[in-house]
């Protein structure tokens, strides 16, 4: 008989749980202070105030049962019969519907289900085994360190479990995939290759990747892999921001390193955050403003140990600037340094 009464309760509660949850709990202890106050005030001295009343309905509804107060009449006794039962039965269902939440939660997360609800975030699109190395380097700068990431790939679980990552399953070619990465929100896309699909095939996702993205969201900055250097110019039609193509890059090292042996090591320093001098771009700083670059490579090597490597201007940069260019306010410095440069105010 109660095992019925407990099932066609707990289906009725399962169609709107928190609010019929809540509001059932709510009368139990209602109907427990309701009767405390009837039958007990007056007849038992244990209770003389409404906090002995709410003091015992808690401890009875939680089950602890202390034992300092307790109903002696009929009717307190019925009353506590009643708050017991129910009141262990509502509070089985809070819990197993509380851990039944967070399990199904973090079911979706792990499974890629979930609607990500980030800002200014950065958005991995399909993994490789070059996707482990660019989570690593983001994570190693300060400037993005703390910045969420959501991978977006076909994969059957998250594949990392980290904080502040994040994990949408699919594929980043669909709308409804981005979508639920809140790819309108996001400040950068990271577009890899696809390994899945036939190697002939992996430019072309993933100029339609950067297309998806763009139509959705055009002021994300797009940087995009390619293997063949004859697709760049589709890339750019699709207004992929960055584009680098890995087996250009590659090949053109080969060959310095071959002509000059050991450049290869340098390289590898110099676009690696984790160790070494990396390269960096940072804003001109305002008192930088208005100086030449003779006095700009001095004051960096002296003051911060950093080497002025290119100026930005316009989002044209030149390499190894004339030592007569003028800092201009908005202009970006490409530098290398041991760590992020943090200029002081001056």
């Amino acid at each position: 008989m109660f095992y019925q009464i407990w099932l066609r309760l707990a289906r009725k509660i399962s169609r709107n749980r928190y609010r019929r949850l809540v509001a059932l709990s709510v009368l139990v202890v209602a109907v427990g202070l309701l009767g405390i106050r009837i039958f007990e005030f007056g007849e038992n001295e244990q209770f003389t105030s409404f906090g002995d009343a709410l003091w015992w309905v808690f401890v009875t509804v939680t089950t602890v049962g202390f034992g300092d107060k307790y109903p002696i009449t009929v009717g307190g006794r019925i009353v506590a019969v009643l708050v017991m039962f129910f009141g262990i039965g509502f509070l089985g269902l809070l819990i197993s519907t509380i851990t039944g939440e967070l399990f199904d939660r973090k079911l979706k997360e792990e499974r890629g289900m979930k609607q990500i609800k980030a800002k200014g975030h950065i958005v991995l699109c399909n993994w490789n085994f070059k996707a482990e190395d660019i989570i690593r380097e983001l994570r190693s700068d300060p400037k993005t360190d703390e910045i969420p990431i959501v991978i977006v790939a076909k994969t059957e679980q998250k594949p990392v479990d980290e904080e502040e990552i994040f994990f949408v399953r699919g594929d980043p070619t669909g709308e409804s995939v981005l979508k639920r990465a809140h790819i309108e929100e996001a400040t950068t896309a990271i577009v890899l290759l696809d390994e899945e699909v036939e190697p002939e095939s992996r430019d072309a996702k993933a100029i339609l990747t950067v297309l998806t993205i763009e139509s959705l969201s055009p002021q994300v900055y797009t940087c995009v892999e390619l293997l063949d250097p004859e697709n760049v110019q589709h890339a750019k039609r699709a207004k992929a921001d960055e584009i680098v193509v890995t087996g250009e890059l590659s090949s053109r090292l080969l060959v310095r390193s071959a002509l000059d042996h050991g450049i290869s090591e340098v390289v590898s320093e110099l676009v690696c955050g984790l160790y070494g001098n990396a390269f960096y771009k940072v804003e001109v700083p305002s008192s930088y403003v208005g100086r030449t670059m003779e006095e700009l490579f001095g004051l960096l090597k002296r003051e911060y140990n950093t080497i002025l490597i290119a100026l930005e201007h316009d989002g044209k940069s030149v390499t190894n600037p004339s030592l007569s260019a003028v800092a201009r306010q908005g202009d970006r410095l490409v530098v290398l340094a041991e760590e992020r440069p943090k200029f002081e105010k001056r």
